[in-house]
């Protein structure tokens, strides 16, 4: 028998008995029928532990490993397709090394934890357990796991993210850092954690030495090498015997429970949270602040059920504390409550001091002199009933304008749309006529900022609204200026100004949470804030958010429309980071609401948005069946001068476009320019983002003289409103540059060098925005000779984001294709040639146009090789033949395959 399988043997039966009272471990050694000599060792094993075997899987496990030795690996071994570079770490479980992966795909750094010994197959399981979770588990915060297997001589390692940090308590303490900066770095940690746990992982080993903090300040939570899935107990609810690791800990920062060998869950990690606290911001600081040491305290609590209920409410405890709001660590008592209230709003109660002096002052003044009191009382009166009279007059002025704006309306049924000359004198109006009169001027300009908006003017609308809210601002009525500020929030969303979108979205949140607003008001403003959050690549406080949002409008009512509405927005969050199954499911239950409601037109937007969703899942036919009916419907409902009708051909003739029909796509973008042109005008927003489109389908079927005038047109019309540092101009510059970089590269190396400023001030380095432009920048340095501007591209990509997804990936591996054909090596273009093609056709599927458009390049890099002139052509010949359906005539791509193919 090798020594493997007599190590599992030991394991084994050591795990019979080792729980038992000692006087009866014997009877059950002798009653298994194991060998005498498995039967010594597992007796040496009790006796090493002292008859106390409660917490013996770290030692226990030393010492089997320990039976079996450990494989001698050193810097320079070769693990699958890592070469380890030097140790960094070792402890009970094993060694870690710093690695560098060499099997000639790509360059890459990580690290390799390796497990010591041999392992039996309750470890195996874990490790098996282990990758799982692991691989499960991707956010900002948390390290990731890469790849995994074993070496020849069977010890199990993994790959995971090599991170260039320091230990959390260093860091703090090289830093400096205050305790507000400090308690920012623990609320990002417990955000990592509460999201292991919303996917059932508990972390149990949580300490400042698996937290490491990067050179930008951001924390990663390392080693879930002890994690174990919730629900992993047996029926009794003890620990399974098999998961061993699962029982070991740190000293200090473990749970109590964990201690004890009894049952972990996530109020576990609260604890070590809580242990982190204290470690973290020090006794001194705590005790000088009693409501962080009472949330530290409640956080650690020996009972499970006096802790937090998880590590989202203990973050949320910090955040309350960091705003000056009351904890629930401390009872609710009213002279602690009013404390803190007059913290976070001293200047109004410094306001009310003195008000109140003042009505003092004034009721003594009224006992010393009633007569001159009475007097002043009746013109005090006089004034009121002539400022009510005034405030009806201006209510009436205030409905008359109102009216006749809401005729400039497109969408009110009136026909043509007015001129701007009929704002403009509503605007003078407003100035001159209602000077002095705020309420009234606020509401006007923000009813005006609602038409201009409807006229595809949102530069003058995000003017008005200011206006409208800064004469809002001193009027005290929070409700109101919540209100405006949502309006604002959502004009800015829809003009691509996220950045700008989310203050005064958050600000709005925060006055109607304030001040007790409309349920359905809250609920509305929650989904605003958290579908702007996550379109900003949040996607942790955006799934948050909208949760929220729908768990608000379900209190409401659970099949109404504000849930409905929340389910829509949550769908779109989630089709954002491809998890389509459940955003399919809450948009076929919201589909179910809407049209049991009656709500046509509410039915259409989401059976266009499954439909949309429907495309994306590559499932062609039923989403241009479900998009066909939705705008059948819409003409019969609201006739053919709906402004809705441009957007929903646009997007029929998307799901055609890439469903490989470009051809049959393009009259619809056409029809839908048309129709914007006649409701919105050709100068508007909209219809500059319908040429996007046209000049997108265009440059898929190879006609590329009108894909760039369209471009170029829709960037005159969007320049000018939105201004040059604008996203939704970078976003208009990148697609021309895409184009021309086929054409004209050195013209489109200066367009995307701008786009790519105005991303990377506006979203991190991890942002799909900012990667892709990394890439198309990296692509086109190559393409015009520069070498290494093209790596240094690719060196930015892959410092901030390893998992690029399918699509992406193929474009990282066409630049790198790009720039090792500059640097002489040929055969590692070709390779990275094909890789891209691999992952482009996984991505796209064998059938879309544009993977048989990326093949031009692979054929024409065979063309080169005397080898492989034939397969070049026999490429080509196969290129035209699925390209020939879906080209214009005069294409150029015709002209680059011809000169592949044998002459006829």
């Amino acid at each position: 028998m090798d020594e493997t399988a007599r190590f599992a043997q030991v394991r084994a039966l050591f795990d019979q008995v080792c729980e038992l009272p000692p006087d009866q471990r014997e009877a059950q050694l002798l009653a298994s029928g194991a060998d005498p000599m498995l039967i010594a060792k597992v007796r040496a094993l009790l006796a090493r532990e002292g008859g106390d075997t409660q917490r013996f899987a770290a030692p226990i496990a030393g010492l089997l490993g320990a039976m079996v030795g450990e494989e001698a690996l050193q810097a320079g071994s070769r693990v699958g397709a890592w070469t380890l570079v030097r140790q960094i770490g070792a402890g009970g479980m094993g060694t870690v090394f710093e690695a560098r992966r060499s099997d000639g795909h790509f360059e890459q750094t990580a690290a390799i934890k390796l497990l010591r010994g041999v392992p039996s197959p309750a470890a195996l399981q874990f490790l098996a357990r282990e990758r799982q979770i692991l691989a499960g588990l991707v956010h900002p915060n948390i390290a990731r796991l890469l790849d995994g297997g074993a070496t020849p001589q069977g010890q199990p390692f993994l790959v995971m993210d090599y991170l260039d940090g320091v230990p959390i308590d260093r860091y703090c303490r090289d830093q400096q850092l205050s305790l507000v900066a400090v308690l920012q770095l623990l609320i990002q940690i417990c955000g990592a954690v509460a999201f292991a746990h919303a996917r059932l992982v508990v972390h149990c080993d949580l300490k400042p030495s698996n937290i490491l903090v990067d050179a930008n300040g951001r924390p990663w939570l390392l080693d879930f090498g002890i994690a174990r899935l919730l629900g992993n107990e047996t029926q009794d609810g003890r620990p399974s015997s098999t998961s061993l690791r699962a029982r070991a800990f740190t000293p200090g920062f473990a749970s109590p429970e964990q201690e004890a060998g009894g049952v972990v869950t996530t109020v576990s990690d609260v604890y070590s949270l809580g242990r982190l606290l204290q470690e973290l911001a020090g006794p001194a600081k705590l005790a000088s602040h009693a409501e962080l040491n009472a949330i530290a305290a409640r956080a650690t609590a020996s009972e499970p059920g006096s802790r937090y209920r998880s590590a989202l409410e203990f973050s949320q405890d910090i955040e309350r504390y960091l705003a000056h709001q009351p904890v629930q660590a401390l009872p609710p008592a009213l002279a602690y409550r009013t404390r803190k209230w007059l913290q976070r709003n001293w200047p109004l109660a410094a306001a009310a001091l003195v008000f109140a002096l003042t009505v003092l002052s004034f009721t003594l003044q009224l006992q010393a002199d009633r007569d001159r009191a009475r007097d002043a009382e009746r013109q005090a009166l006089a004034e009121r009933d002539r400022a009510t009279q005034a405030q009806a007059a201006s209510r009436q002025i205030s409905d008359f304008l109102i009216s006749m704006l809401d005729g400039a309306n497109p969408d009110a049924g009136g026909g043509e749309i007015p001129t701007s000359k009929l704002v403009e004198q509503a605007l003078q109006r407003i100035d001159t006529e209602l000077a002095g009169q705020p309420a009234v001027q606020a509401e006007l300009y923000g009813k005006l900022a609602g038409v201009q908006a409807m006229l595809g003017n949102p530069k003058l609308a995000q003017d008005s609204y200011e206006k409208a809210i800064e004469l809002q601002r001193p009027l005290t009525q929070p409700l109101v200026l919540a209100d405006l500020l949502g309006e604002l929030a959502l004009l800015q969303r829809r003009s691509f100004g996220l950045e700008q979108a989310q203050v005064p979205a958050r600000e709005a949140l925060t006055l109607l949470e304030q001040h007790a607003a409309a349920p359905a008001d809250l609920a509305e403003a929650t989904r605003l804030l958290g579908a702007i959050v996550s379109q900003l690549g949040d996607r942790v406080e955006g799934e948050r958010l909208l949760r929220l949002a729908l768990s608000r409008a379900e209190a409401i009512s659970p099949s109404g429309p504000h849930a409905a509405a929340a389910m829509q927005e949550l769908a779109e969050h989630l089709v954002r980071g491809t998890e389509y199954d459940e955003a399919e499911a809450l948009l076929r239950k919201a589909l179910m609401m809407r049209a049991a409601s009656g709500a046509d037109s509410d039915a259409l937007n989401v059976q266009e948005q499954l439909g949309s969703l429907l495309g994306k899942r590559r499932r062609f036919a039923e989403a241009e069946d479900m998009l066909r009916g939705a705008l059948e419907q819409r003409r019969a409902l609201k006739g053919e001068d709906d402004a809705d009708i441009p957007w929903r051909l646009s997007e029929l003739a998307r799901i055609l476009d890439n469903s490989g029909q470009p051809l049959r796509a393009l009259p619809l973008y056409r029809e839908a320019l048309a129709l914007a042109e006649r409701k919105l005008g050709a100068t508007s927003i909209a219809y500059a983002v319908l040429l996007n489109n046209l000049a997108l389908a265009s440059m898929r079927v190879g006609d590329y003289h009108e894909s760039e005038r369209s471009y170029r047109q829709a960037i005159a019309i969007v320049a000018k409103p939105w201004g040059e540092r604008s996203e939704g101009l970078a976003k208009l510059r990148f697609n021309l540059a895409t184009l021309l970089q086929m054409v004209r590269p050195k013209e489109a190396l200066s367009l995307l060098i701008s786009c790519e400023s105005v991303y990377a001030q506006t979203y991190p380095g991890d942002h799909a925005e900012v990667i892709a432009t990394r890439l198309m920048l990296a692509v086109v340095e190559a393409t015009v000779g520069h070498g290494d501007a093209a790596r240094g591209w690719l060196s930015k990509v892959d410092q901030a984001s390893q998992d690029l997804g399918a699509q992406m990936g193929a474009d990282r591996q066409y630049a790198l294709a790009l720039a090792l054909r500059l640097e002489a090596q040929p055969e590692s273009a070709l390779a990275a040639l094909e890789q891209a093609d691999k992952l482009r056709t996984e991505a796209l599927g064998d059938s879309d146009p544009r993977v048989w458009l990326a093949r031009i390049d692979l054929a024409e890099w065979q063309a080169l090789s005397a080898g492989s002139r034939k397969a070049s052509a026999e490429l080509a010949e196969q290129i035209m033949l699925k390209l020939d359906p879906v080209l214009v005539p005069d294409s150029p791509v015709r002209a680059r395959l011809a000169r592949l193919m044998p002459a006829r």
